[in-house]
Protein backbone atom coordinates (compact mmCIF):
# COMPACT_ATOMS: atom_id res chain seq x y z
CA UNK A 1 0.00 0.00 0.00
CA UNK A 2 1.75 3.23 -0.61
CA UNK A 3 1.84 6.51 1.01
CA UNK A 4 -1.00 9.38 0.48
CA UNK A 5 1.07 12.01 -1.37
CA UNK A 6 -0.24 15.83 -2.56
CA UNK A 7 1.20 19.25 -3.70
CA UNK A 8 -0.53 22.40 -4.30
CA UNK A 9 0.29 26.09 -5.88
CA UNK A 10 -1.21 28.62 -6.73
CA UNK A 11 -1.04 30.88 -10.25
CA UNK A 12 -3.02 34.03 -11.21
CA UNK A 13 -2.85 36.53 -14.14
CA UNK A 14 -1.43 39.97 -13.59
CA UNK A 15 -4.04 42.41 -14.78
CA UNK A 16 -4.35 46.59 -14.35
CA UNK A 17 -4.93 49.01 -17.20
CA UNK A 18 -5.42 52.54 -17.83
CA UNK A 19 -6.98 54.33 -20.81
CA UNK A 20 -6.62 58.07 -20.97
CA UNK A 21 -8.34 60.83 -23.53
CA UNK A 22 -6.06 63.91 -23.53
CA UNK A 23 -4.94 63.00 -19.94
CA UNK A 24 -8.19 62.43 -18.26
CA UNK A 25 -8.81 58.97 -17.58
CA UNK A 26 -11.76 57.24 -19.55
CA UNK A 27 -12.10 53.61 -18.16
CA UNK A 28 -9.35 51.41 -15.67
CA UNK A 29 -8.55 48.24 -13.68
CA UNK A 30 -6.55 48.46 -10.62
CA UNK A 31 -3.61 46.08 -10.35
CA UNK A 32 -4.53 43.24 -9.36
CA UNK A 33 -4.56 39.55 -10.27
CA UNK A 34 -7.37 37.43 -12.06
CA UNK A 35 -8.07 33.64 -12.39
CA UNK A 36 -6.32 32.59 -9.48
CA UNK A 37 -6.11 28.66 -9.84
CA UNK A 38 -4.74 25.87 -7.63
CA UNK A 39 -2.09 23.79 -9.51
CA UNK A 40 -2.20 20.29 -7.99
CA UNK A 41 -0.93 16.96 -7.76
CA UNK A 42 -1.76 13.94 -5.82
CA UNK A 43 -0.96 10.13 -5.45
CA UNK A 44 0.73 7.69 -3.70
CA UNK A 45 4.26 7.16 -2.62
CA UNK A 46 6.12 3.38 -2.93
CA UNK A 47 9.53 3.87 -1.17
CA UNK A 48 10.14 0.26 -2.22
CA UNK A 49 9.61 0.53 -5.88
CA UNK A 50 12.74 -0.43 -6.36
CA UNK A 51 12.90 -3.58 -5.47
CA UNK A 52 9.71 -4.40 -6.39
CA UNK A 53 10.86 -3.64 -10.41
CA UNK A 54 13.51 -5.73 -9.97
CA UNK A 55 11.89 -8.78 -8.82
CA UNK A 56 9.23 -8.10 -12.12
CA UNK A 57 6.66 -6.97 -9.43
CA UNK A 58 3.85 -3.65 -10.60
CA UNK A 59 5.08 -0.97 -8.76
CA UNK A 60 2.89 1.61 -10.38
CA UNK A 61 0.62 3.58 -8.06
CA UNK A 62 -2.03 5.94 -9.65
CA UNK A 63 -1.52 9.72 -9.69
CA UNK A 64 -3.09 12.76 -10.86
CA UNK A 65 -2.41 16.40 -11.57
CA UNK A 66 -3.34 20.02 -13.40
CA UNK A 67 -1.33 22.81 -13.69
CA UNK A 68 -2.03 25.74 -15.74
CA UNK A 69 0.78 28.79 -16.48
CA UNK A 70 2.08 31.05 -18.43
CA UNK A 71 2.46 35.09 -18.12
CA UNK A 72 0.99 38.34 -19.14
CA UNK A 73 2.13 40.91 -21.72
CA UNK A 74 2.12 44.65 -21.31
CA UNK A 75 -0.04 46.35 -24.19
CA UNK A 76 0.45 49.71 -25.30
CA UNK A 77 -2.07 51.84 -27.39
CA UNK A 78 -1.57 55.20 -28.71
CA UNK A 79 -3.46 57.50 -31.53
CA UNK A 80 -2.97 61.43 -31.67
CA UNK A 81 -5.07 63.37 -34.44
CA UNK A 82 -4.53 66.39 -35.46
CA UNK A 83 -7.39 68.22 -37.56
CA UNK A 84 -9.19 71.76 -38.18
CA UNK A 85 -12.34 72.33 -37.37
CA UNK A 86 -14.70 74.54 -39.12
CA UNK A 87 -16.72 75.09 -35.72
CA UNK A 88 -14.18 75.95 -33.19
CA UNK A 89 -11.73 79.02 -33.04
CA UNK A 90 -8.86 77.20 -31.58
CA UNK A 91 -7.49 75.36 -34.81
CA UNK A 92 -5.90 72.78 -35.48
CA UNK A 93 -7.18 70.42 -32.84
CA UNK A 94 -5.05 68.04 -31.37
CA UNK A 95 -6.13 64.74 -29.44
CA UNK A 96 -4.70 62.01 -28.02
CA UNK A 97 -5.95 58.57 -26.34
CA UNK A 98 -4.01 55.94 -25.01
CA UNK A 99 -4.31 52.66 -23.12
CA UNK A 100 -1.72 50.88 -21.21
CA UNK A 101 -1.70 47.85 -19.08
CA UNK A 102 -2.24 44.48 -18.60
CA UNK A 103 -5.72 43.10 -20.30
CA UNK A 104 -7.52 40.79 -17.54
CA UNK A 105 -7.77 37.81 -20.01
CA UNK A 106 -10.17 35.00 -18.35
CA UNK A 107 -10.86 31.93 -20.35
CA UNK A 108 -12.51 28.17 -19.55
CA UNK A 109 -10.24 26.08 -17.49
CA UNK A 110 -10.60 23.51 -17.32
CA UNK A 111 -11.51 23.31 -20.71
CA UNK A 112 -13.03 20.90 -22.58
CA UNK A 113 -9.87 20.25 -24.72
CA UNK A 114 -9.48 17.21 -27.13
CA UNK A 115 -13.20 15.77 -27.80
CA UNK A 116 -13.87 12.61 -26.25
CA UNK A 117 -14.74 10.09 -28.66
CA UNK A 118 -11.25 11.13 -31.21
CA UNK A 119 -8.85 10.37 -26.56
CA UNK A 120 -10.65 7.09 -26.93
CA UNK A 121 -9.18 6.83 -30.34
CA UNK A 122 -5.81 7.87 -29.87
CA UNK A 123 -5.97 5.57 -26.99
CA UNK A 124 -7.24 2.67 -29.04
CA UNK A 125 -3.55 3.28 -31.11
CA UNK A 126 -1.73 3.55 -28.12
CA UNK A 127 -3.24 0.08 -27.04
CA UNK A 128 -2.76 -1.54 -30.66
CA UNK A 129 1.05 -0.70 -30.43
CA UNK A 130 1.27 -2.32 -27.00
CA UNK A 131 -0.07 -5.10 -27.82
CA UNK A 132 1.91 -5.74 -30.76
CA UNK A 133 5.06 -4.99 -29.17
CA UNK A 134 4.06 -7.19 -26.15
CA UNK A 135 3.19 -10.21 -28.79
CA UNK A 136 6.97 -9.52 -30.80
CA UNK A 137 8.96 -9.75 -27.80
CA UNK A 138 7.39 -13.18 -26.79
CA UNK A 139 7.33 -14.25 -30.74
CA UNK A 140 9.58 -13.63 -33.41
CA UNK A 141 6.74 -14.20 -36.24
CA UNK A 142 2.93 -14.80 -36.97
CA UNK A 143 3.50 -17.80 -39.04
CA UNK A 144 0.02 -19.11 -38.70
CA UNK A 145 -0.93 -16.06 -40.89
CA UNK A 146 1.88 -18.10 -44.13
CA UNK A 147 0.18 -21.57 -43.38
CA UNK A 148 -3.44 -20.63 -43.86
CA UNK A 149 -2.97 -19.15 -47.06
CA UNK A 150 -0.07 -21.35 -48.35
CA UNK A 151 -2.28 -22.26 -51.57
CA UNK A 152 -2.15 -18.54 -52.12
CA UNK A 153 1.29 -18.31 -51.47
CA UNK A 154 2.56 -20.84 -53.67
CA UNK A 155 0.03 -19.71 -56.74
CA UNK A 156 2.05 -16.05 -55.76
CA UNK A 157 5.41 -17.15 -56.28
CA UNK A 158 4.76 -19.74 -59.57
CA UNK A 159 3.04 -17.26 -61.22
CA UNK A 160 3.91 -13.73 -59.86
CA UNK A 161 1.63 -10.46 -61.04
CA UNK A 162 -0.40 -13.00 -62.95
CA UNK A 163 -3.00 -10.42 -64.16
CA UNK A 164 0.01 -8.62 -65.73
CA UNK A 165 1.48 -12.03 -67.43
CA UNK A 166 -1.64 -13.15 -68.79
CA UNK A 167 -2.80 -9.31 -70.08
CA UNK A 168 1.24 -9.17 -71.89
CA UNK A 169 0.53 -12.81 -73.46
CA UNK A 170 -2.74 -12.67 -74.50
CA UNK A 171 -1.91 -9.50 -76.47
CA UNK A 172 0.94 -11.67 -78.13
CA UNK A 173 -1.37 -14.36 -79.02
CA UNK A 174 -3.77 -11.69 -80.49
CA UNK A 175 -1.14 -10.47 -82.47
CA UNK A 176 -0.51 -13.93 -83.60
CA UNK A 177 -4.02 -14.26 -84.95
CA UNK A 178 -4.10 -10.71 -86.62
CA UNK A 179 -6.37 -8.96 -84.46
CA UNK A 180 -6.32 -5.55 -84.21
CA UNK A 181 -7.39 -3.17 -81.39
CA UNK A 182 -6.28 -1.97 -77.69
CA UNK A 183 -7.15 -3.50 -74.63
CA UNK A 184 -10.65 -2.13 -73.33
CA UNK A 185 -10.48 0.24 -70.28
CA UNK A 186 -12.13 -1.83 -68.10
CA UNK A 187 -9.87 -4.51 -69.04
CA UNK A 188 -6.49 -2.32 -68.59
CA UNK A 189 -7.98 -1.24 -64.85
CA UNK A 190 -8.83 -5.14 -64.08
CA UNK A 191 -5.10 -5.74 -64.26
CA UNK A 192 -3.89 -2.05 -62.51
CA UNK A 193 -5.72 -2.86 -59.69
CA UNK A 194 -5.09 -6.98 -59.88
CA UNK A 195 -1.61 -6.15 -59.78
CA UNK A 196 -1.61 -3.69 -56.84
CA UNK A 197 -3.69 -5.33 -54.82
CA UNK A 198 -0.98 -8.54 -55.10
CA UNK A 199 1.90 -6.83 -54.41
CA UNK A 200 0.42 -5.02 -51.53
CA UNK A 201 -1.62 -7.55 -49.96
CA UNK A 202 0.25 -10.41 -51.40
CA UNK A 203 4.43 -10.01 -51.78
CA UNK A 204 4.82 -7.33 -49.30
CA UNK A 205 3.59 -9.31 -46.39
CA UNK A 206 5.01 -12.37 -47.21
CA UNK A 207 8.54 -10.89 -47.22
CA UNK A 208 7.91 -9.27 -44.35
CA UNK A 209 7.02 -12.42 -42.31
CA UNK A 210 9.80 -14.48 -43.94
CA UNK A 211 12.47 -11.84 -42.63
CA UNK A 212 10.61 -11.89 -39.37
CA UNK A 213 11.08 -15.85 -38.95
CA UNK A 214 14.58 -15.47 -40.50
CA UNK A 215 15.34 -13.49 -37.44
CA UNK A 216 13.29 -15.45 -34.88
CA UNK A 217 15.48 -18.43 -35.69
CA UNK A 218 18.50 -16.72 -35.62
CA UNK A 219 17.37 -15.49 -32.15
CA UNK A 220 15.58 -18.61 -30.71
CA UNK A 221 16.94 -18.73 -26.99
CA UNK A 222 18.38 -15.40 -26.76
CA UNK A 223 15.98 -13.65 -24.89
CA UNK A 224 15.77 -12.21 -21.64
CA UNK A 225 12.83 -12.96 -19.16
CA UNK A 226 11.55 -10.14 -18.82
CA UNK A 227 11.28 -7.37 -21.73
CA UNK A 228 10.11 -3.86 -21.42
CA UNK A 229 7.40 -2.79 -23.92
CA UNK A 230 5.54 0.29 -24.70
CA UNK A 231 3.01 1.97 -26.93
CA UNK A 232 2.17 5.50 -27.70
CA UNK A 233 -0.02 7.66 -29.66
CA UNK A 234 -1.34 11.50 -29.74
CA UNK A 235 -3.15 13.94 -31.82
CA UNK A 236 -3.90 17.61 -32.47
CA UNK A 237 -6.94 19.20 -31.74
CA UNK A 238 -7.79 22.80 -32.95
CA UNK A 239 -10.65 24.41 -31.25
CA UNK A 240 -12.65 27.34 -32.51
CA UNK A 241 -11.56 30.65 -32.54
CA UNK A 242 -12.86 34.11 -31.61
CA UNK A 243 -12.07 37.97 -31.03
CA UNK A 244 -10.82 39.76 -28.39
CA UNK A 245 -10.00 43.85 -27.73
CA UNK A 246 -8.46 46.36 -25.61
CA UNK A 247 -11.37 47.40 -23.83
CA UNK A 248 -12.60 51.20 -23.04
CA UNK A 249 -11.42 52.91 -26.56
CA UNK A 250 -13.74 54.86 -28.96
CA UNK A 251 -10.73 56.71 -31.10
CA UNK A 252 -8.47 53.27 -31.05
CA UNK A 253 -10.17 50.15 -32.85
CA UNK A 254 -8.55 47.43 -32.38
CA UNK A 255 -8.95 43.59 -32.77
CA UNK A 256 -6.92 40.59 -31.43
CA UNK A 257 -7.24 37.27 -32.03
CA UNK A 258 -7.89 33.98 -29.61
CA UNK A 259 -7.94 30.68 -30.42
CA UNK A 260 -7.19 26.99 -28.43
CA UNK A 261 -4.71 24.19 -29.54
CA UNK A 262 -5.16 21.19 -27.47
CA UNK A 263 -3.01 17.67 -27.83
CA UNK A 264 -4.11 14.15 -25.94
CA UNK A 265 -1.37 11.56 -25.44
CA UNK A 266 -1.12 8.34 -24.23
CA UNK A 267 1.03 5.51 -23.50
CA UNK A 268 1.19 2.23 -22.17
CA UNK A 269 4.32 0.86 -20.33
CA UNK A 270 5.18 -2.58 -19.11
CA UNK A 271 7.27 -5.61 -18.92
CA UNK A 272 6.44 -9.18 -20.49
CA UNK A 273 7.57 -12.50 -19.58
CA UNK A 274 8.87 -14.00 -22.81
CA UNK A 275 8.92 -17.76 -21.78
CA UNK A 276 11.50 -18.03 -23.99
CA UNK A 277 14.87 -17.76 -22.29
CA UNK A 278 17.97 -20.13 -22.40
CA UNK A 279 16.33 -23.63 -23.12
CA UNK A 280 13.04 -22.57 -22.90
CA UNK A 281 12.55 -21.52 -26.11
CA UNK A 282 9.94 -23.58 -28.45
CA UNK A 283 8.88 -24.16 -32.32
CA UNK A 284 5.46 -22.99 -31.50
CA UNK A 285 6.34 -20.37 -29.15
CA UNK A 286 9.61 -19.04 -31.78
CA UNK A 287 7.33 -18.72 -34.93
CA UNK A 288 3.80 -17.41 -32.91
CA UNK A 289 1.88 -21.11 -33.22
CA UNK A 290 0.52 -20.39 -29.73
CA UNK A 291 -3.35 -21.53 -28.58
CA UNK A 292 -4.17 -17.84 -27.92
CA UNK A 293 -2.98 -17.16 -31.50
CA UNK A 294 -5.23 -18.91 -33.61
CA UNK A 295 -8.35 -17.04 -33.67
CA UNK A 296 -6.66 -13.84 -34.27
CA UNK A 297 -5.18 -15.70 -37.28
CA UNK A 298 -8.34 -17.32 -38.68
CA UNK A 299 -9.76 -13.62 -38.73
CA UNK A 300 -6.61 -12.53 -40.91
CA UNK A 301 -7.41 -15.58 -42.73
CA UNK A 302 -11.27 -14.65 -43.75
CA UNK A 303 -11.56 -12.85 -47.14
CA UNK A 304 -12.01 -9.39 -46.78
CA UNK A 305 -11.34 -8.92 -43.46
CA UNK A 306 -8.98 -6.34 -44.28
CA UNK A 307 -11.81 -4.56 -45.37
CA UNK A 308 -13.98 -4.76 -42.34
CA UNK A 309 -10.75 -3.53 -40.29
CA UNK A 310 -10.68 -0.85 -42.44
CA UNK A 311 -13.68 0.96 -41.21
CA UNK A 312 -13.97 -0.80 -37.59
CA UNK A 313 -11.61 -1.97 -34.87
CA UNK A 314 -12.76 -5.48 -34.41
CA UNK A 315 -9.31 -6.92 -35.66
CA UNK A 316 -7.71 -4.93 -32.77
CA UNK A 317 -10.76 -6.38 -30.47
CA UNK A 318 -10.09 -10.02 -31.17
CA UNK A 319 -6.64 -9.02 -30.76
CA UNK A 320 -7.25 -7.61 -27.27
CA UNK A 321 -9.13 -10.17 -26.32
CA UNK A 322 -6.94 -12.97 -26.67
CA UNK A 323 -3.72 -11.29 -25.39
CA UNK A 324 -2.54 -13.52 -22.32
CA UNK A 325 -2.96 -11.16 -19.93
CA UNK A 326 -0.73 -13.34 -17.33
CA UNK A 327 1.85 -12.95 -19.49
CA UNK A 328 2.31 -9.02 -18.08
CA UNK A 329 4.58 -8.65 -15.23
CA UNK A 330 3.19 -5.07 -14.97
CA UNK A 331 1.61 -2.34 -16.99
CA UNK A 332 0.92 1.30 -16.58
CA UNK A 333 -1.19 4.02 -18.68
CA UNK A 334 -0.31 7.51 -18.42
CA UNK A 335 -2.73 10.25 -20.31
CA UNK A 336 -1.36 13.36 -20.80
CA UNK A 337 -4.20 16.38 -21.85
CA UNK A 338 -2.83 19.55 -22.86
CA UNK A 339 -4.39 23.21 -24.25
CA UNK A 340 -2.34 26.48 -25.35
CA UNK A 341 -4.83 29.51 -24.79
CA UNK A 342 -3.31 31.59 -27.28
CA UNK A 343 -4.28 35.53 -27.79
CA UNK A 344 -2.59 37.34 -30.54
CA UNK A 345 -1.86 41.14 -30.21
CA UNK A 346 -4.47 43.52 -31.20
CA UNK A 347 -4.21 45.03 -34.69
CA UNK A 348 -5.04 48.49 -35.45
CA UNK A 349 -7.98 48.65 -37.72
CA UNK A 350 -8.63 51.73 -39.38
CA UNK A 351 -11.48 54.15 -39.17
CA UNK A 352 -12.13 57.93 -39.67
CA UNK A 353 -13.91 59.09 -36.27
CA UNK A 354 -13.95 62.81 -38.28
CA UNK A 355 -17.13 64.79 -39.14
CA UNK A 356 -17.71 66.49 -42.36
CA UNK A 357 -16.64 69.96 -40.93
CA UNK A 358 -13.36 68.94 -39.98
CA UNK A 359 -10.47 67.99 -42.08
CA UNK A 360 -8.05 65.86 -41.43
CA UNK A 361 -3.71 67.05 -40.59
CA UNK A 362 -2.29 64.05 -39.18
CA UNK A 363 -3.08 60.41 -38.23
CA UNK A 364 -0.81 58.92 -36.01
CA UNK A 365 -1.28 55.70 -33.87
CA UNK A 366 0.55 52.21 -32.65
CA UNK A 367 -0.12 49.08 -30.96
CA UNK A 368 2.69 47.35 -29.12
CA UNK A 369 2.57 44.11 -26.86
CA UNK A 370 3.12 40.48 -27.75
CA UNK A 371 1.36 36.99 -28.25
CA UNK A 372 0.12 35.70 -24.60
CA UNK A 373 -0.01 32.04 -24.32
CA UNK A 374 -1.48 30.32 -20.98
CA UNK A 375 -0.80 26.65 -21.42
CA UNK A 376 -3.15 24.14 -19.10
CA UNK A 377 -2.21 20.78 -18.50
CA UNK A 378 -3.69 17.52 -16.77
CA UNK A 379 -2.50 14.11 -16.54
CA UNK A 380 -2.93 10.86 -15.07
CA UNK A 381 -0.97 7.56 -14.57
CA UNK A 382 -2.86 4.30 -13.39
CA UNK A 383 -1.73 0.98 -13.43
CA UNK A 384 -3.25 -2.08 -15.66
CA UNK A 385 -4.24 -4.43 -13.02
CA UNK A 386 -7.34 -6.16 -15.11
CA UNK A 387 -7.42 -7.49 -18.51
CA UNK A 388 -10.88 -5.68 -19.17
CA UNK A 389 -8.34 -2.38 -19.68
CA UNK A 390 -6.78 -3.89 -22.15
CA UNK A 391 -9.86 -4.35 -24.44
CA UNK A 392 -11.06 -1.30 -26.71
CA UNK A 393 -14.19 -0.25 -27.16
CA UNK A 394 -15.66 -0.88 -31.18
CA UNK A 395 -15.54 2.30 -33.09
CA UNK A 396 -16.55 3.28 -36.55
CA UNK A 397 -14.44 5.54 -38.19
CA UNK A 398 -12.65 6.78 -41.86
CA UNK A 399 -9.20 4.96 -42.53
CA UNK A 400 -5.90 6.77 -41.40
CA UNK A 401 -3.46 5.51 -43.10
CA UNK A 402 -1.74 7.67 -45.94
CA UNK A 403 -4.08 7.25 -49.82
CA UNK A 404 -6.74 5.77 -47.27
CA UNK A 405 -9.15 4.83 -50.41
CA UNK A 406 -6.64 3.62 -52.83
CA UNK A 407 -6.81 -0.23 -51.52
CA UNK A 408 -10.59 -0.07 -51.62
CA UNK A 409 -10.74 1.52 -54.63
CA UNK A 410 -8.69 -1.22 -56.39
CA UNK A 411 -11.00 -3.58 -54.78
CA UNK A 412 -13.81 -2.52 -56.06
CA UNK A 413 -12.53 -1.92 -59.85
CA UNK A 414 -11.08 -5.56 -59.99
CA UNK A 415 -14.93 -6.79 -58.73
CA UNK A 416 -13.77 -8.88 -56.11
CA UNK A 417 -11.80 -11.43 -58.90
CA UNK A 418 -8.56 -12.97 -57.76
CA UNK A 419 -8.74 -12.19 -54.16
CA UNK A 420 -8.02 -14.74 -51.00
CA UNK A 421 -8.94 -17.77 -50.66
CA UNK A 422 -7.24 -18.82 -54.35
CA UNK A 423 -9.26 -21.15 -56.62
CA UNK A 424 -7.95 -22.39 -59.68
CA UNK A 425 -8.67 -20.69 -63.18
CA UNK A 426 -10.62 -23.83 -63.53
CA UNK A 427 -12.73 -23.62 -60.71
CA UNK A 428 -13.71 -19.56 -61.39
Amino acid sequence: MGEPYSRQSRFAIQTGYTAKWDGTITSSSPPGSAMSITNSISGEKLPNWKSIVRAGGNATTPCSGSELSGRNSWFSATRNLVYKDATRPDNPVNTTQTWDGYYPFTFAWPSIGVPSDIKSRIRDRCLRTFLSNALSAQTGTRAGETLGEIRETIHMMTRPLASLQELVLGHFSRLQKRRRGLQSKRQALKVITDSYLELNFGWNPLAKQIGEAYVAWQNRGNHYDFVRVHGSASEDYSGASSVWYLPGLSLISNQGTFQTVSKCSVRMDGMVKTGASGTNWSVPRTFGLLPEQFVPTLWELIPYSFVVDYFTNVGDIIQSMCFPFSSLAWAKETTRDSTTFIFGTPRYLEFNPLASYQTLISDRHSIIGSNVKFTGKSWSRLPIIQSSQLIPSLHLYVPLVSKPWVNIGALLAQKSSGLVPYYPPNRR
